[in-house]
């Protein structure tokens, strides 16, 4: 048997978390798997396990293997870009590469959380108890910069034509500046997070396909060329 929901969070929230998901499985998984690049922040906290166990996934930049070992029951959220360092208070390049324990950025307040978390009557409940924690801190968190807020909308088109050089033109700042700015907020530097997303969208593009024209792909897709995009593919 298993459960998988998914909500998606209030208006106070929902400039800061995509959603808020609970996971259940009497499936005990045994086998490695590969966890690709990626410019996401996850916060994940284990009901069935010490609090030790409940993290923040940073940003990864190269390719990973995950070792099965997270029991479930377990609830998290998935965050939009910046809001993770938003409500976190810290710097999201400080959580580049990483999985930081939950207990080390919110201390006291995590263990109280994960202890309401551990009593919920039913999913909807842990969801609900997550949700109000969640927003609770985003009541008094930090906005986006409007030049990281600029960026993050042109990276994520599905076809972005500015570069990084062009956005720093547009933002008035320093291009130093901006560099700190857009990592402070978002984990990864401007360059390498545009990468990663475009590294994405050929994934999804290719996934399921029987036949892919990579010369066609690596143009839509703002590679220069297909050797471009083959480079890219072994980078990451």
């Amino acid at each position: 048997m298993k459960a998988l929901r998914f909500r998606n969070p209030g208006p106070v929230l929902a400039p800061f978390v995509e959603t808020i998901w609970y996971y259940d499985s009497d499936n005990v998984v045994t086998t490695r798997d590969w966890l690709l690049p990626h410019a996401a922040f996850e916060l994940v906290i284990s009901l069935s396990e010490p609090l030790e166990s409940s993290l923040i996934s940073g940003p990864q930049t190269s390719p990973i293997v995950v070792d099965p070992g997270c029991v479930s029951p377990i609830a998290g959220a998935h965050f939009r870009p910046g809001g993770a360092a938003a409500l976190l208070g810290n710097r999201a390049s400080d959580f580049r590469e990483i999985d930081v324990p939950l207990a080390d950025i919110w201390s006291r307040r995590a263990r109280i959380l994960h202890e309401r978390l551990c009593t919920g009557k039913n999913p909807d409940d842990v969801l609900t108890l997550l949700e109000s924690e969640l927003t609770d801190r985003a009541v008094d968190a930090r906005q986006h910069h409007p030049a990281v807020s600029l960026a993050i909308a042109e990276f994520h088109r599905p076809f972005p034509t500015r570069s990084v050089r062009d956005l720093v033109t547009d933002s008035g700042l320093s291009h130093s500046r901006f560099i700190s700015l857009f990592s402070d907020h978002i984990g990864l530097t401007p360059k390498l997070y545009a990468r990663i997303q475009r590294f994405q969208r050929t994934i999804n593009a290719v996934s399921g396909a029987s036949h892919v024209d990579w010369a066609a792909l690596a143009f839509d897709l703002g590679y220069s060329d297909q050797a471009h995009l083959v480079r890219e593919f072994r980078e990451f």
